[in-house]
């Protein structure tokens, strides 16, 4: 059966108070814009933080499936192969970048770069195919 687990840490604790001030400036945009933009110190300044940000959600991703695998080695269940991950705004992107390179799969890294990801959208990694898709919401 699968488990939630609640990392409540990493919804904005690695990216303040310079994460608010580069999203007051740039707001809602693909991670691109935060990455590449005019203002070198931005630059500079979101590659840290969008940096320390994503580096420890991927060390909580491992910390969470590595407890839960050691929890259930003693039984024969399967967990499966699916980690979802829920952020928000150049939080998820920041996230899902790293995740997609740490796992080599480079196929669909410039679609999250270039993506404004909207409110119940997401990545699909599919490290079978190395693979980046964009999981979108239905159109009304």
């Amino acid at each position: 059966m699968p488990k939630l687990s609640l990392q409540e840490q990493m919804y904005d604790g690695t990216m303040q108070p310079e994460g608010s001030r580069l999203f007051a400036k740039i707001g809602y945009a693909p991670i691109r814009s935060y990455l590449e933009n005019e203002n070198l110190d931005d630059v500079e300044a979101a590659r840290i933080v969008l940096g320390n940000y994503a580096r420890s959600s991927l060390d909580i991703m491992v910390g969470a499936t590595t407890k839960e695998r050691r929890h259930n080695a003693s039984t024969d269940t399967d967990i499966g192969r699916t980690l979802l991950f829920f952020a928000h705004a150049v939080y998820l992107p920041s996230a899902a970048l790293c995740l997609a390179a740490a796992l080599d799969c480079y196929n669909g890294m410039d679609l999250i770069l270039d993506t404004n990801t909207k409110e119940a959208e997401g990545y699909c990694i599919d490290i079978d195919k190395e693979n980046v898709s964009l999981l979108c919401r239905p159109k009304i």
